[in-house]
């Protein structure tokens, strides 16, 4: 009897238990749902104007913002324009002077050596910004916002309450400064080194943060630290200098706030948004107003059409592999396509094939192989049958995959793509392939590693337990970029800003204390060498009269 009223008990308690854990998660639930409802603005938001891939990231945080009220609007020009953005915001287009398709093939072409030893990649992008930094896509392109007149007077006349810029290029900052609204800095595409962490004086200690395109971990020996320091060097002279120059000549052509360097324009950002997070990105030194939003890409799949769901079902044992590789993927080198398709077509796992936007010809769906669009890509991987993502390393596409547990073959195209690469597969989970190395048997090892490599899966299993964890401590990432642009939209990021910015670079580098401490060490060594040479000589002189007093006598 005591036995049975023991369990009756016990069993009352968890039921007790498990109401008060499900009240308190609704109640949390709620809380983030809910989090501190404020009046309607209306926000700009201007997306890197050359990269439709990040686009869908500024989609997000839009919709987000418009759920919570607010009346956003995007800027654009016609070329980036979908149904979605038409559908969902406010939009204000202008006519593009910039062939879109150009700057991304020379992206391609500037950071074709990725996998080069330091001093070619040093010479390679030095060369290009010393010859076209005055010619480079985006600051044509900011010439076109800029020399409008008509677009400039409507964005004043729109009174917007706060801009959401991409911090790939200063022209969005510049924008905001000039029609006088304060803006959010936004970087789509991750940490890239040490550069927009130098525009908000976030220390860089380089003994443990890679450089940009560096292709180092964190984990550096003496050499790799000697390169780092030179590729750092390399940066504060092709982006503080070379770029950031171009755009001071620009302002000065178009005779807008000639009395600030687009340098200091940049670094008066309420905030710095970093897509990504301490489950892709290294452990480094931060300021409180650099904010981790990375993973908005990644949610819960929803339910999948019945003919796709009858696809990945008949897999069997087989399991799915998912390919999303740039649209520009061939521009390299065109046969790299064919050996992808060659190899994916070749194994016995069915093929999950993502149309980027432009599906290459001889992809075609077959028994085998099937085609989805984007947007389905995300749902996609959350099904079971998925094994290994193949992809081209873009940052959200890495977030997917670590959201849903997915190994991944990286085969990283541009600059942006190899850093993120690097990370992943110093976590161990991901296989990088080199395009310009590209081979049959190096492609079929890696999706076999991918798929039965044990390590990997645990590894990516573990990271995206992480990342949960993450999401469960904080506001998931969309609602902790939403809550953080409507906070300094209430009450402004000037107290987040670092004393740095009122310092010049004597001071913030201490070296005027430097010079301090080495005129009174002068001083010192000055003074007692004086005292020492008093003493000696008074003391040869005393010597001197001694020894003539003695003669004397």
């Amino acid at each position: 009897m005591d036995l049975l009223y023991y369990h009756r008990c016990l069993f009352k308690g968890c039921v007790y238990l498990l109401f008060l854990i499900l009240t308190i998660h609704h109640s949390a639930s709620k809380v983030i749902e809910d989090f501190s409802p404020m009046e309607p603005q209306s926000i700009l938001v201007v997306p890197d104007l050359h990269d439709a891939i990040h686009i869908g990231l500024f989609t997000t945080v839009g919709k987000r913002l418009v759920e919570r009220g607010h009346n956003v609007s995007i800027l654009s020009h016609k070329n980036l324009l979908n149904d979605d953005l038409n559908r969902n915001f406010n939009i204000i287009s202008y006519e593009s002077t910039t062939n879109v398709s150009s700057c991304t093939t020379d992206r391609i072409s500037l950071t074709e050596g990725s996998n080069d030893c330091a001093l070619v990649k040093l010479i390679n992008i030095a060369w290009y910004w010393y010859k076209h930094s005055d010619q480079d896509a985006y600051l044509n392109e900011c010439s076109s916002i800029l020399g409008n007149d008509k677009l400039i007077k409507n964005l004043i006349r729109s009174q917007f309450n706060k801009v959401l810029c991409d911090v790939s290029s200063p022209c969005c900052s510049i924008l905001a400064r000039y029609i006088n609204v304060t803006f959010v800095n936004f970087a789509s595409k991750g940490a890239l080194g040490t550069r927009h962490f130098r525009w908000y004086y976030v220390p860089n200690v380089l003994s443990v943060v890679p450089e940009f395109m560096s292709g180092f971990t964190n984990r550096m020996d003496r050499w790799q630290r000697t390169q780092n320091v030179l590729f750092y060097l390399h940066s504060v002279i092709v982006y503080d200098f070379w770029m950031f120059g171009a755009y001071d000549r620009l302002k000065h052509n178009h005779n807008i706030l000639t009395n600030e360097k687009a340098f200091d324009i940049i670094g008066k950002a309420d905030l710095l948004l970093l897509n990504t997070d301490l489950t892709v990105e290294f452990p480094r030194p931060y300021m409180q107003n650099v904010i981790f939003v990375g993973g908005i890409s990644g949610r819960n799949s929803s339910k999948l059409d019945k003919d796709l769901e009858l696809f990945l079902q008949s897999s069997g044992q087989n399991s799915v592999i998912v390919a999303s590789i740039h649209s520009k993927f061939s521009s390299t080198k065109p046969e790299n396509l064919q050996l992808l398709w060659k190899v994916l077509t070749s194994v016995p796992q069915k093929v999950v094939w993502v149309d980027n936007g432009d599906v290459p010809k001889m992809v075609t769906a077959n028994e085998n192989v099937t085609v989805i669009h984007v947007n389905k890509l995300n749902d996609v991987l959350g099904h079971d049958s998925v094994k290994v993502f193949v992809n081209h390393g873009n940052i959200d596409l890495a977030y997917m995959s670590i959201y849903h547990a997915v190994p991944s073959v990286v085969i990283p195209l541009f600059a942006d793509e190899y850093e993120v690469a690097v990370r992943l597969e110093a976590k161990e989970i991901a296989q990088i392939l080199h395009i310009q190395r590209l081979t049959r048997n190096a492609l079929e090892n890696a999706l076999d590693q991918a798929l039965h490599n044990a390590t990997l899966k645990e590894q990516v299993i573990w990271w995206s337990e992480v990342q949960q964890d993450f999401h469960d401590i904080l506001l998931p990432p969309i609602d902790r970029a939403v809550f953080w642009i409507e906070h300094v939209m209430k009450f402004s990021g000037e107290y987040l800003r670092s004393a740095a910015f009122q310092l010049n670079t004597l001071q913030y580098f201490l070296l005027d204390v430097l010079l301090f401490v080495l005129i009174c060490v002068f001083l010192f060594i000055y003074i007692i060498r004086k005292f020492c040479l008093l003493c000696c000589c008074n003391k040869r002189t005393f010597s001197k009269d001694k020894n003539n007093k003695v003669k004397q006598q």
